[in-house]
């Protein structure tokens, strides 16, 4: 009979019993309306409604959360907008700035000059494999620009306009081979031609040649636009000589220039689109 008792199967029936025994008890106790077998399970079971409950509470908190995520990736898309927007105002800025400066480097040149019409435009491109150092500008056709007009910077010579479009325009400079330009040496009033030279551009400067052999052009002398061709208005500043060589093809001497303008670093520059004389004696200076 002990072996009965203390075998796992009446154990196991006695635990039973006594939950069930727990269950009737606390329905009484509580005055419930429940019928037994629902008492019963409310009790068994109520662990489990309280640890659905915390889920369902954990699922709502998490909806919320997602939905906040939400809102901070609008406000993140919404702030990157605005960034954008305020870089290209801080850059059309810097543009304006660089502009009304160039502007008023040239305001001397035009009091003296006021039949000149001028058009500003920006460097938007280089050929870094050009020794010439030709360039392209924001401003074509559209805005009054053609072949052959001039390219200044203050009131130095920088190049021409060699090819237009409608609104993009490509410039020689100073520097290329290409571009003969009519000049003389302002304190001697000595004439002779400016122009580029593959042996020069590597550093920087052009060549004045065709000078007497007997020249009393020293360095420091500033040479200026003649106005022969009527490509160019007279008076317009190309650069400072530098040195005075003795030409070995024949009796002359020639002069070497650095321009007046740092080429390399120009973002901005006027175009002469009209001037009085302009296009007298067409010859096309280019070759």
């Amino acid at each position: 009979m002990q072996r009965f008792f203390r075998s796992s199967k009446v154990k196991f029936a006695g635990l039973i019993i006594a939950a069930l025994l727990s269950g009737i008890l606390f329905a009484a106790f509580t005055n419930s309306s429940s019928s037994f077998f629902t008492s019963i399970v409310s009790v068994v079971f109520s662990p489990l409604d309280k640890a659905a409950a915390a889920v369902s509470r954990y699922a709502d908190a998490f909806k919320i959360s997602f939905r906040s995520s939400s809102v901070y990736v609008d406000k993140i898309e919404e702030l990157e907008k605005e960034l954008n927007e305020n870089t290209q105002k801080l850059a059309d800025y810097e543009k304006m700035k660089m502009k009304i400066k160039d502007y008023e480097t040239i305001l001397e040149l035009k009091k003296r000059n006021p039949d000149f019409e001028l058009c500003y435009g920006m460097v938007i491109s280089r050929d870094a494999a050009d020794a010439g150092s030709s360039f392209v500008l924001d401003v074509g056709s559209a805005d009054g620009v053609s072949v052959n007009d001039p390219v200044i910077c203050s009131d130095n010579v920088v190049g021409i306009i060699k090819k237009v479009n409608t609104t993009t325009s490509v410039a020689l400079t100073v520097l290329d081979a290409r571009l003969n330009i009519g000049a003389y040496e302002v304190r001697t009033g000595e004439k002779g031609i400016a122009s580029g030279s593959a042996k020069l551009q590597k550093d920087g400067l052009l060549k004045l040649s065709g000078l007497k052999s007997t020249t009393a052009i020293v360095s420091g002398g500033i040479v200026s636009t003649s106005g022969a061709g009527g490509i160019f208005p007279s008076g317009i500043i190309i650069g400072t000589v530098t040195t005075v060589e003795d030409d070995v093809a024949d009796t002359s001497s020639y002069a070497t220039v650095k321009p007046a303008c740092n080429i390399a670093e120009l973002t901005g520059v006027f175009v002469i689109t009209s001037f009085p004389g302009q296009g007298e004696k067409n010859v096309s200076l280019i070759e």
